[in-house]
């Protein structure tokens, strides 16, 4: 393995490791607990290596939010049949971000309890673009 393969596998791992220690202070804390500075803190690394990997604590938070609705269109995809009739499907819908928001109470928050997402956000997510056919 080349320098240059070792050199992107260890950015790779550190934001992984970023984003891993961000769930685990959102999950004990809440979101509102999640600085830049509590991430570098918890990781053992100074600030400016988690600016390389995220612009700014929005940045991380943006994830999250693209994360959370790949979560939530993979969701609905395993609950509704597009073989059953249209009011059927709705219920299955109703259902199935029930379950969303119980199973992913997190990801729900930052995606709908902390403000409703900006326009600029929701379109980062190519997924959603595709999603609710």
């Amino acid at each position: 393995m080349g320098l240059t393969e070792r050199r992107l596998r260890q950015q790779e791992e550190l934001k992984q490791q970023i984003i891993s220690c961000s769930r685990e202070i959102v999950e004990n804390e809440g979101w509102n607990a999640l600085s830049i500075r509590k991430i570098a803190d918890a990781i053992e690394y100074s600030v400016p290596v988690i600016y390389k990997h995220f612009e700014n604590k929005e940045a991380i938070s943006t994830f999250f939010v693209q994360e959370g609705f790949q979560k939530l269109h993979k969701e609905l995809e395993e609950q509704i049949d597009d073989s059953k009739e249209v009011s059927e499907k709705l219920g299955q819908l109703a259902k199935a971000y029930w379950l969303f928001a119980v199973k992913y109470p997190k990801h729900y928050e930052i995606m709908f309890g902390l403000g409703i997402p900006t326009c600029e956000k929701t379109n980062e997510s190519e997924n959603i673009k595709k999603s609710f056919k």
